[in-house]
């Protein structure tokens, strides 16, 4: 990389830097404000919202790090492109596309760093601000914890194992209860399915050992209460959200051998890594876009950058919703987009004038 490759590099790092942290922490501020109204009732301590406001950022930098991507490429070379810089490259002899290439090695490391900041770090930040929300509303924690499997107590006394949650279906499988009285263990279930029906928690393959009278007894379809109300997830949270690559692929295997369709769940997996490559198709973008146009002034830049990223995101939001109807297969609804958008940007990349 020689000296000119290194300051256009520099000054796009600065650039993006700067973009993705103003914006992703003002983005959760209004998250914040958004939710205020609800949570002051419960008067939520400053220390709980600050604790929430730092796991709900990386969520952002997720999101917005293609669009930042996108903005910084376009001010750095429509700048460039605005004082002759480009032309005055070419003059010295130096192809226009050899000062892009670093350009192109930096969005695949961007599609990367999406990729783990998703996984292990706004996925595990989102469960967190998930388990804040739940401790400011009920004044305890969500989950006594949760591994390959969901482990909670909703109520006192009462602890609740699940192997598999579908939320869509509200349904538990392979459920264990842990019943609990004046400190020790006293009975517990097992069964095969747990379904909320209209209020309450039905079991079937339900089997229970009284370990008070060492008896064992087998209802097999029961209604329940020890479970508590259906709070584990409320309807706003998603599964894949809280859940890294790893976590996603687990989960769909699991529902698979429980014979569960899993359309949704297999569009979010392709996601986890459909999505992080967005950072590498904007970067494309604002290169083709930069290189053509004469884009001058910061606000065109900006303009530009929201106008294509919007298009974007409208085009793979309405193919992901194609995927969760099950009317394209989840593979297709997920990668057709941000191959379509390499493929132009690629073909747009090649014809870039010497």
């Amino acid at each position: 990389m020689n000296s000119i490759e290194r300051l256009y590099v520099k000054e796009f790092i600065v650039v993006l830097l700067t973009i993705t942290s103003i914006l992703s922490a003002v983005m959760g501020v209004f998250e914040i404000i958004d939710k205020l109204e609800k949570l002051t009732r419960f008067n939520p301590g400053a220390g709980l919202l600050l604790e929430y406001w730092l796991c709900v950022v990386p969520k952002y930098l997720k999101y917005l790090l293609p669009m930042a991507a996108l903005i910084s490429t376009l001010l750095v070379f429509g700048q460039a492109s605005r004082y002759n810089e480009l032309t005055a490259v070419k003059s010295f002899g130096m192809p226009v596309k050899k000062l892009f290439t670093p350009f192109i090695v930096i969005g695949l490391l961007l599609s990367l760093m999406d990729f783990v900041v998703d996984s292990y770090v706004a996925s595990p930040g989102n469960a967190k601000a998930n388990n804040i929300l739940y401790r400011i509303k009920n004044k305890r924690d969500r989950f006594l914890f949760k591994t390959g499997d969901i482990w909670f107590m909703e109520n006192p006394g009462t602890i609740v194992n699940a192997e598999i949650f579908v939320p869509e279906a509200k349904l538990f499988k392979n459920i264990k209860i842990f019943v609990f009285k004046n400190g020790r263990l006293a009975e517990m279930l097992t069964a095969s399915d747990c379904k909320w029906e209209r209020g309450v928690w039905v079991v079937s393959g339900l089997v229970k050992y009284d370990l008070g009278r060492l008896a064992i007894s087998r209802p097999g379809t029961l209604k329940v209460d020890e479970i508590g109300g259906l709070k584990v997830y409320d309807d706003s949270v998603l599964l894949s959200d809280e859940m890294s690559f790893s976590e996603l692929y687990r989960y769909s295997e699991g529902l698979k051998r429980a014979g569960y369709n899993n359309q949704k769940v297999m569009v979010d997996f392709h996601s986890k890594i459909a999505y992080p490559l967005t950072c590498m198709v904007m970067m494309l973008m604002g290169i083709v876009i930069s290189s053509r146009l004469s884009i001058g002034s910061g606000t065109m830049s900006v303009a530009i950058a929201i106008a294509v990223g919007l298009f974007y995101w409208i085009v793979f939001a309405m193919a992901i919703s194609l995927g969760y109807s099950a009317i394209v297969p989840a593979f297709v609804a997920t990668w057709s987009v941000p191959a379509a958008f390499t493929t132009f940007g690629l073909y747009l990349y090649r014809k870039i004038p010497q």
